[in-house]
């Protein structure tokens, strides 16, 4: 009978952070979809208007103009979803890469002190040498 207990508390122990995951998932997807939906509507102005620009014959004297706007667009494009991906992660509770490169970093100097204590803390065996374990 205890074990059914500990069982129904561990459900319910996780339903609600589970439930709340899942709304901010869902909230992302639309945030996600309207962003995409912009974007979307963004390039198929600016491919209608160089269509119009490329049938009036003025692509001479505004090639610059529309090749800049292109590229802070695409600029706009990657940093938007650059964002979205990081709120996807913080959504889920999933560390990003920074995070994990930070963590990597620290995991690896943990490991070589710990090396330098096992190598301080071995037992000097005949003439000053260390003994194996």
């Amino acid at each position: 009978m205890a074990a059914r207990t500990t069982k129904v508390r561990t459900e319910g122990f996780w339903r609600e952070p589970l439930e709340a995951a899942q709304e901010r998932l869902a909230r992302f997807e639309v945030e996600a979809q309207k962003a995409l939906t912009e974007l979307v509507e963004k390039g198929r102005r600016s491919r209608e208007e160089i269509e119009q620009l490329l049938r009036g014959g003025e692509v001479a004297g505004r090639a610059e103009e529309l090749r800049a706007r292109l590229e802070k667009r695409g600029l706009e494009m990657v940093r938007r979803l650059e964002g979205l991906q990081e709120s996807a992660l913080a959504a889920l509770g999933v560390a990003g890469k920074a995070q994990v490169d930070e963590l990597g970093a620290e995991i690896r100097k943990l490991g070589r002190k710990i090396d330098e204590i096992a190598r301080s803390a071995r037992p000097a065996g005949p003439r000053g040498k260390t003994v194996k374990s």
